[in-house]
């Protein structure tokens, strides 16, 4: 080859490896970085591997509950308000100050649980109406008189004296006809208040309290419970829906019924 040819193409060939390699860093992938990794001081074994993923911190929800409890603030469960017994005592602390008729529900799947004993310090001498609900889930073979039995002893046990015990299913109806006569019975012209823990059933009695008194055929009819039952409380799964004292006029004679909010048990 001529020489000078030759000197060209070498010339050539170098300019080109040489744009080549400017160009190689550009093209690389960029890798991503490894997490950083972190050796205890004083550590003898394994390593520590941080992850950019947030750890679960149990132990951070706990703190929190305990934080609302020493301020007085209301727990939330899944954005619903949860009332303590402390809260509900302010909100019907007037019950003691008055003439009323409490009625206590306590849940038959977990009578022991929903059976506030200290009621009474919350509604003073006022007579107390015990009714067990849910009647209708109870296993087969469950007589409702030894239950009512049963429920009155605990009750006694707890030293919590009731004028009466009843066992009812809202769904059914069961047993509310015979509850709901000696309620008017008792109440004499006075306020009702249904109490209860968080979802006893509350509302859903009070709805079939008031159908029953709105029912021609029956023999609790009342017009004023009729022209109320077209405001009924919300029954909902979730405790805590009920937030305040809900009054209904339910009674043509006079006086209130109240449906209050569900109480917070800690040991449920």
């Amino acid at each position: 080859m001529i020489p000078a040819v030759q000197d060209f193409t070498q010339k050539a060939w170098a300019q080109q490896q040489a744009g080549l390699l400017q160009q190689q860093p550009q093209q690389q992938p960029q890798h991503k970085q490894p997490p950083s990794v972190h050796k205890p001081a004083g550590a003898a074994g394994g390593l520590h591997v941080r992850t950019n993923a947030p750890a679960a911190a149990p132990e951070a929800d706990a703190a929190e509950s305990k934080q609302q409890q020493a301020t007085g603030e209301p727990e939330t469960l899944l954005g619903k308000v949860l009332i303590t017994p402390e809260q509900l005592r302010d909100k019907i602390s007037e019950v003691r100050s008055v003439k009323a008729v409490v009625v206590l529900l306590v849940d038959l799947l977990d009578a022991s649980g929903t059976l506030m004993s200290k009621v009474r310090d919350m509604v003073g001498n006022n007579p107390i109406i015990l009714v067990g609900t849910k009647m209708d889930v109870l296993p087969a073979g469950c007589h409702p008189k030894v239950v009512a039995e049963w429920l009155s002893e605990s009750a006694a046990r707890k030293r919590l004296q009731v004028a009466s015990c009843h066992l009812v299913s809202s769904h059914t109806g069961e047993g509310i006809a015979a509850v709901t006569a000696k309620i008017c019975r008792e109440r004499k012209g006075r306020d009702v208040f249904v109490v209860g823990a968080a979802n006893v059933g509350k509302s859903a009695f009070v709805r079939a309290m008031l159908k029953e008194m709105s029912s021609l055929t029956g023999g609790n009819f009342d017009a004023a419970a009729m022209s109320t039952s077209r405001y009924l409380p919300v029954e909902s799964a979730m405790p805590g829906t009920t937030l305040g004292l809900i009054a209904l006029k339910a009674f043509d004679s006079g006086g209130t019924l109240y449906d209050t909010p569900g109480v917070h048990l800690h040991h449920r």
